[in-house]
């Protein structure tokens, strides 16, 4: 439960990257 709550939190966080047009640290977020 724990692990889904921080994936969750990692998505939302790549997604307000992206709506702020910042596609760079979205990416990095995503690719290691």
């Amino acid at each position: 439960m724990l692990y889904s709550y921080i994936v969750e939190k990692s998505i939302r966080q790549s997604f307000d990257h992206v709506n702020n047009h910042r596609w760079d640290e979205a990416v990095k977020a995503l690719v290691p």
